[in-house]
């Protein structure tokens, strides 16, 4: 009756039973411990945020200093965090990602962040190199980088990330526009320690889910 209903209120009803039960069994996974929550330990970017916020030419709006607040709570957490970063196209998302990926590099720890395409790629590293030359920005687009993953704690890049042999663990992944890339893509970057943020104007169902049953932070 979900896909090939016979009558109108047959598929109505299959259509409530599917979300009824996509709701439940996410509100059931909140229950469990989720896999992704190894304890892990907590990196200390508030000094690092006090001091690259004020330097920033643009003053955050108010939505972007919470949604800011709460990824600094998530990192500060000792559990890997899964951000959802959701906001309408123009609302200032990339800016708050890249603070917020520049203060736990600014700690000593490799960041990096995928995009779906070279051209998004070119202008967020261009913005990076601009707001945070002391960390040297990498730009990974396949064979055209212009340094080795080796040689910056901040990569940015599109799926030419995912071939990349990096030396050591992430500690921060940025996956801008989430949705265009696979479970298993988005998966293979981030290991048990990796904090996520997963950003997005238009979020799959099942992260919005996630996001509002299953103990995400929604910033």
């Amino acid at each position: 009756d979900l896909h090939t209903p016979q009558r109108p209120g047959a598929g109505a009803r299959a259509l409530a039973a599917a979300r009824a039960a996509t709701v439940t069994q996410v509100r059931r996974a909140g229950g469990q411990r989720p896999s992704f929550a190894a304890p892990v330990d907590s990196i200390p970017i508030d000094d690092d945020l006090r001091r690259l916020v004020p330097a920033q030419p643009e003053k955050l709006s108010p939505g972007q200093r919470d949604a800011l607040n709460s990824i600094r709570k998530a990192i500060k957490a000792h559990r890997a965090a899964r951000v959802l970063l959701n906001g309408d196209v123009g609302s200032g998302k990339t800016l708050v990602f890249l603070l917020a990926a520049a203060s736990v590099a600014e700690s000593g720890y490799r960041v990096a962040i995928m995009v779906p395409s070279e051209l998004v790629a070119r202008q967020i590293h261009t913005q990076a190199m601009n707001r945070f030359p002391g960390l040297r920005p990498a730009l990974v687009i396949g064979a055209d980088s212009n340094a080795t993953p080796e040689d910056s704690l901040m990569l940015i890049g599109t799926q030419a990330l995912l071939s990349r042999q990096l030396a050591g663990p992430l500690r921060l992944l940025v996956i801008d526009e989430q949705h265009k890339f696979s479970v298993e893509q988005r998966a293979s970057l981030a290991g048990d320690a990796t904090h996520v943020i997963e950003a997005s104007a238009t979020p799959i169902p099942r992260s919005l889910a996630l996001a509002l049953f299953d103990g995400w932070v929604e910033a």
